[in-house]
């Protein structure tokens, strides 16, 4: 029955039978089971090792079933991995809780990943060949026989146009910066190097993984033309008194410049390609730095060592340092995790785990993370477009590591999924992707859903999440089987505040950390201090950083690096309340303006500005929903961010990309508060807005200008807030000066308490003053008292020496002055005893 309907699918979708038919074809055998076909009309699945038996491996075993009903769905894991950071402190300061997660996250992600490989492009079965050929990328799932007829699939290039390439630019909510999406392009083109020349299935990358052929070329004879061949160095020049890479025309290696760069911009470094982007070869820069610091390091502890030795040691250990920098630095970020990840090799010493490495070409494909770049680079006070930007190294000199750093720091990137992201300039590759997975055989993108023990999407919107790119996607591809890989992945909806999918991370994850722990470093046999030159060297990699790799790289102070971006309404509130303080008054009109008098009146007598906040909210809200789209007024402009009870949460919760969204609306309109507002969210529209002059008289806001209703309400909301800032400053400084007027009281008083303290103290001087004068007497009239004649002599110095301190330190301390007369006092009754007796 099952082949049956195996056979009924081939001939309504996926191919039409005809001479040399595989039944294979249809895909027959689930749950990893390999179909075997025997004849023309038949087949049988292999299912051994899967968990599962039956006709077509589709009945699970009772271990399989209990496993299936207890492991949580992906997206339950990774919410209780984002969410609960409490408990996740706690379990970050436990070791041995943390070491069991982290080592359950290794072991069950990397086994997803066949190892040793199975298939490659050429080879939909296992062989010697598919196994032994270092040339070809692997493959996960077996390519399409020849033979079989894959779905009428959409032209590549409508498919870039209609539902991948960007119509706005869209920043990832997750706040990733540009330092994250260059070092995601540099970091990867070791590994990723196809061989266009044989075809997009093959790579000139035969190491496999992190092996830093970027950094040291993938041959020896590059390695050689690159190195100084002293103390373990590479080639350098030194320009503006900072190290850069050598120039192509004194090392002699090729790199890809187009005829135009001057040969004065032509770096040469591991990759040939990197002279593309500044931002690689900031990278590129900054290895090469650290490379040569970790030698000088390396020669002064093994000072007998020869060049060979310390270059060799020193790659090691920028192995390590890239492995710890990429898990704990850049797979932490793109998680989302709440949970600290951990390098620590020996958590897998005890476990089932090849330290060998193969990479999929599926892995290659998912990793065009295009959407990533955004629509223009600011550099400190410079924007650049792509045409600016592209083979241009003067770039890199001219605002050095440092600035490049913190400025693609501050940068936002953009959000990967959820569709039409993809910058225009590189549409051209999105084009190629497509093409080269047609040409490779892809299987569909519901079938690799499964293959990572993902449910497979049932309808284009519960793919995107959008019924209009659900919509686009039905005309594209017909069934929701028939979607390729690459449209899937960037397409996918995004799980929450995440730039990624759900697919994106849960097919990533396992190759990146398998190609990372099975690196030859991590594996007992080399996992110690003696690889690495000795306990310094093995210091080095397991306390590497991104923050320590640039600031130990740089001149002067470190600069903000992070691969987590600065939040977009940080900068822009900044500048908006800046130049809304300039214009107070001109705002204040704008309020009467667009409010009604009733609500302003309301607001002119309330105590609690909370309230009035967010009564101005939803007094917008009545006026505007009537009158204007619904759709854009609910989705942009009129929405109070769930959870807003306080004036303060307004900048906080409202979303980014509505506030970008509703103020590029904006823009257009020839109205001052639009333009302000515009040049404060829009910064790549800045070259623009300074072309227009921004009236200064209130009299050019007239209700003859009215913007649409939902621009009216944005305005006035953030008009609101404006003003609520402005009158807590008020009140604080109003604080303020109250503070300083009871402190001056109290120092008021102090300085006449002093005076009064001064008084009694010239009192008891006095009083001392008339009980020496009677001792003097009494040594005139006792002449046999001879003891008490010297008691009272020594008494009588000491009295006038504490006079004369008195008399001239009468500033001194009140608690010292009161001292002073409880002594003498009690002086006085002991002289005054005796001379009765």
């Amino acid at each position: 029955m099952n082949k049956l309907i195996c056979l009924v699918l081939l001939s309504s979708f996926w191919i039409f039978p005809g001479e040399g038919y595989d039944p294979c074809c249809a895909q027959p055998c689930q749950n990893q089971g390999v179909c075997l076909s025997k004849g023309a009309d038949a087949y049988e699945c292999d299912c051994t090792r899967t968990g599962y038996y039956g006709e077509n491996c589709t009945t699970p075993e009772l271990l399989t079933l209990i496993k299936s009903f207890l492991k949580p769905r992906p997206n339950i894991v990774h919410h209780i991995l984002t969410h609960y950071k409490w408990i996740w402190d706690i379990i970050n300061n436990i070791s041995f809780l943390r070491d069991a997660i982290m080592r359950y996250v290794l072991t069950s992600r990397s086994h997803l990943v066949n190892s040793p490989p199975t298939y490659n492009a050429d080879y939909n079965y296992k062989s010697w060949e598919a196994y032994s050929n270092l040339s070809y990328y692997t493959r996960t799932l077996a390519p399409l026989p020849q033979n079989c007829l894959t779905p009428d699939l959409p032209n590549a290039k409508q498919v870039v146009e209609r539902v991948l390439v960007r119509k706005q630019f869209i920043p990832d909510p997750q706040k990733t910066s540009l330092m994250f999406a260059f070092f995601a392009q540099h970091f990867t083109h070791q590994f990723f190097k196809s061989d266009f020349k044989k075809g997009p299935a093959f790579t000139k990358a035969l190491g496999h993984g992190v092996d830093l052929g970027h950094i040291y070329g993938e041959t020896l004879e590059r390695q050689h033309r690159l190195r100084l061949f002293k103390d373990g160095k590479l080639k350098y020049q030194v320009v503006d008194g900072e190290v850069y890479p050598p120039l192509v025309k004194d090392v002699q290696v090729e790199m890809h410049y187009p005829p135009h760069v001057p040969e004065e911009q032509k770096f040469a470094v591991g990759h040939e390609a990197f002279g593309l982007v500044p931002g690689l070869m900031m990278y590129a820069t900054i290895w090469l730095r650290e490379h040569n610091r970790v030698c000088d390091i390396m020669k002064q502890e093994h000072p007998e060592w020869d060049d060979e030795r310390i270059f060799q040691t020193t790659r090691l250990i920028l192995i390590g340092e890239t492995i710890k920098i990429v898990i704990e630095d850049y797979v932490q970020h793109l998680s989302g995790y709440h949970f600290k990840l951990k390098f620590d090799p020996e958590l897998l010493f005890n476990e089932r785990f090849q330290y060998q490495n193969r990479i999929a070409s599926e892995f290659n494909t998912l990793y065009h993370w295009h959407p990533l770049m955004p629509d223009n680079f600011q550099i400190q006070d410079q924007v650049y477009g792509y045409h600016q930007f592209v083979f241009n190294n003067s770039i890199l000199t001219q605002h050095g590591i440092s600035g490049m750093v913190e400025s693609f720091t501050k940068q936002q990137a953009g959000r990967v999924a959820g569709g039409r992201n993809l910058p225009a300039a590189v549409q051209g590759v999105a084009v190629k992707v497509l093409e080269h997975s047609r040409q490779m055989r892809y299987q569909s993108f519901n079938a690799y859903r499964k293959r990572f023990n993902m449910k497979p999407y049932s309808s284009f919107e519960e793919m995107t999440g959008n019924k209009e790119l659900a919509d686009e996607m039905k005309q594209l591809y017909g069934h929701i089987d028939a979607v390729e890989l690459y449209t899937g992945l960037l397409v996918e909806k995004p799980r929450p505040n995440a730039v990624f999918g759900e697919t994106m991370v849960e097919m990533g994850a396992p190759y990146s950390l398998k190609g990372l722990m099975g690196n030859a470093i991590c594996s007992p046999e080399y996992w110690m201090p003696s690889t690495f030159g000795g306990k310094v060297g093995f210091d080095i990699v397991n306390s590497a950083s991104l923050k320590k790799l640039v600031c130990l790289n740089i001149k002067g102070p470190c600069p903000m690096v992070s691969f987590k971006g600065w939040r977009l309404l940080g900068w822009m509130r900044k500048r908006y309340l800046a130049q809304v303080r300039e214009r107070k008054s001109l705002w204040l009109e704008e309020i009467s303006n667009r409010c009604s008098a009733d609500l302003l009146s309301s607001l002119d007598d309330v105590t609690n500005w909370d309230d009035a906040l967010i009564k101005g909210w939803d007094a917008c809200d009545e006026a505007v929903v009537p009158n204007a789209s619904e759709a854009i007024t609910r989705s942009v402009v009129t929405d109070r961010p769930s959870g807003i009870t306080h004036a303060d949460n307004f900048w906080a919760d409202i979303d980014d990309q509505d506030l970008i969204s509703a103020a590029d609306s904006i823009a257009p309109a020839p109205v001052t508060s639009n333009v302000v507002l515009t040049e404060a969210v829009t910064n790549h529209q800045d070259a623009e807005l300074n072309s227009v002059e921004t009236p200064t008289e209130p009299s050019t806001l007239t209700t003859d200008q009215a913007l649409p209703a939902n621009q009216q309400c944005f305005i006035h909301k953030l008009l609101l807030e404006v003003c609520e800032q402005n009158r807590r400053l008020e009140e604080r400084l109003k604080e303020q000066a109250e503070y300083i007027r009871r402190v001056e009281e109290r120092v008021q008083e102090q300085a006449a308490h002093n005076r009064r303290v001064e008084e009694r103290l010239d009192v008891q001087v006095e009083h001392l003053q008339r009980a020496n004068s009677h001792i003097d007497q009494l040594l005139t009239n006792s002449v046999e008292q001879g003891q008490i004649h010297r008691l009272v002599h020594g008494s009588t110095n000491f009295i006038a020496e504490q006079v004369n301190k008195i008399d001239s330190g009468r500033r001194d301390e009140l608690r010292e002055r009161q001292l002073t007369v409880t002594l003498l006092s009690s002086i006085n009754n002991a002289v005054l005893g005796g001379g009765r007796a």
